[in-house]
């Protein structure tokens, strides 16, 4: 469905308003053309997703040291590569990384931090690396996360009206519901997944958001006596 306004005009806005763009440009630009060429706006892990990772990087190390916070902040612009370009996500980095002053090891470090941001957390990571999983966690929680649950979980019921969310079957590939989805997001606060100070601090008032919406859902669907169901 088109928006009512420019989709290009709405990408070229949300690109400019990235901190990046006042540094590398041109790596905004491609990572923006690229996403448009792939229908990839707002989608799960479409352009708004990018650039909200991007700013958070930018956020989390604002006060850290300067070149950690660039070499974070293009870490975070490429990190949807893998999404777009699976058969080619190596190519395209390298064009990216060509848009950028950043030398041999520090391409290194970038791309390194790239392959490792959708695992889980390791004592190993680097300091860029870490900073990107905050990141990129801080762009899917509160009520972003709760828009990008819904989105990705659109053949989904909203809960299981016999178990809620304690589904054991649930994966976070397929998470059966959103509801379910949204415990899982939270399992990031209980287990102490964010790891820099800033973005713990940043967490807190999602993750509670995201624990108001599961209980007040939980109460209304209680209110008009559909949960819990009976077999």
């Amino acid at each position: 469905m088109k928006s009512f306004y420019d989709v290009g005009q709405e990408a070229g806005a949300v690109a400019r308003a990235c901190w990046l763009n006042r540094i590398y440009p041109r790596l905004v630009e491609l990572v923006m053309n690229d996403h448009i060429q792939a229908d990839a706006l707002w989608g799960v892990h479409g352009l708004v997703h990018t650039v909200a990772v991007a700013q958070y990087a930018g956020i989390i190390t604002k006060d850290t040291d300067a070149r950690i916070r660039i070499l974070a902040g293009v870490a975070a612009i490429c990190h949807n590569t893998d999404r777009l370009f699976p058969d080619k996500e190596e190519e395209k980095l390298a064009q990216y990384l060509d848009e950028t002053d950043l030398t041999s090891e520090e391409r290194r470090i970038v791309i390194l931090a790239l392959e490792n941001h959708s695992k889980r957390n390791d004592p190993e990571d680097s300091s860029v690396c870490i900073i990107l999983k905050d990141a990129d966690r801080l762009g899917g929680i509160g009520p972003i996360g709760l828009i990008r649950a819904a989105q990705q979980g659109r053949e989904f019921p909203l809960a299981d009206l016999f178990l809620w969310d304690a589904n054991p079957d649930a994966k976070f590939s397929n998470p059966s519901s959103l509801a379910r989805n949204v415990k899982m997001l939270l399992e990031w606060d209980d287990e102490n997944w964010l790891r820099t100070p800033k973005a713990k601090e940043i967490a807190a008032k999602h993750f509670q958001f995201l624990r108001n919406f599961q209980k007040m859902a939980r109460e209304q669907f209680e209110e008009i006596e559909l949960f819990p169901l009976s077999a």
